[in-house]
């Protein structure tokens, strides 16, 4: 990796979970490159590495088929912020729900990020839903 060149463009991830048992910021150190954070159906699990967070939300239930939840996608938001990183890249692998849940996620981190208000958090939430339900369910045209 150090011969490459890539540095700081390189991000790794593991679906393996035996790499989740050993220590990140060893890990992060010996390999210098930014671990990837991951939540799928069969384990969730964040690093964060260089000061930066590179998070991929693959689905729960099943792979690439979950439509997140506010609570879900808040719960996420909250763990990255802890962390307090000084990058945050987040990247949906959900099919049919990564442009809302995007979206969604954009308006959880601007709102966590400043002083919010809960109940107006959950309006924006509910309105997105509503303005993205004509492209989730409208039928091909043939």
């Amino acid at each position: 990796i150090k011969e490459s060149g890539v540095k700081d463009k390189l991000a790794v991830e593991f679906r393996n979970d035996s790499w989740f048992k050993i220590d990140k910021k060893e890990l992060c150190k010996e390999l210098d490159v930014v671990l990837v954070s991951v939540d799928t159906p069969d384990f969730t699990w964040f690093a964060s590495c260089k000061d930066t967070v590179y998070m991929r939300l693959h689905g729960r239930g099943v792979w690439y088929l979950h439509e997140y939840s506010s609570d879900e996608l808040i719960d996420i938001a909250r763990e990255i912020l802890n962390m307090k990183p000084e990058k945050i890249y987040i990247f949906f692998d959900n099919n049919y729900w990564m442009l809302v849940n995007a979206k969604m996620m954009k308006i959880i981190m601007e709102s966590l990020m400043t002083n919010y208000d809960e109940k107006d958090l959950r309006r924006r939430l509910e309105d997105l839903s509503l303005e993205m339900t004509p492209i989730l369910f409208r039928a091909p045209q043939y």
